[in-house]
């Protein structure tokens, strides 16, 4: 992703969080296990622009899709930086906080010692296995 591209998302969401632009300076979206987070430009297979279908319903100025989990609920991140997912079936009235900021999630939820409950107690993942293996999780 360059610069421009990054600047123009800015533009468009001035309140994004400068922790998620760093994220995008590095990884222009990425897949965690099972987790996909979009990019935004060039080659990502997964841009964000084709999956704000998960925040309708929403206020799409307070609300911005950044992903999906493996089960296809939709990873949303709000104006403060707050981290929701949500589901399809049925989708709620208004997305619930999951984590602080995009950091937690993966951090402690994707990656770390939150994930066992994360993931719905999957301890015999080969992911689980390789983030205990790293001291990711308990």
């Amino acid at each position: 992703i360059t610069e421009p591209e990054l600047e123009n998302l800015r533009v468009s969401l001035p309140w994004i969080p400068n922790g998620y632009v760093d994220f995008l300076r590095t990884t222009n979206g990425c897949v965690l296990y099972l987790d996909v987070f979009y990019g935004q430009a060039g080659p990502s297979p997964h841009q964000a622009c084709k999956n704000q279908f998960y925040v309708e319903g929403y206020d799409r100025d307070n609300w911005y899709a950044i992903g999906h989990t493996g089960s296809g609920d939709g990873i949303l991140m709000d104006r403060n930086g707050h981290i929701a997912l949500v589901g399809s079936d049925p989708p709620p009235d208004t997305p619930v906080i999951y984590a602080e900021s995009l950091h937690e999630l993966i951090e402690l939820h994707c990656c770390g010692e939150r994930y066992v409950a994360y993931s719905h107690g999957d301890t015999s993942s080969d992911w689980y296995r390789f983030i205990k293996s790293k001291g990711w999780s308990e």
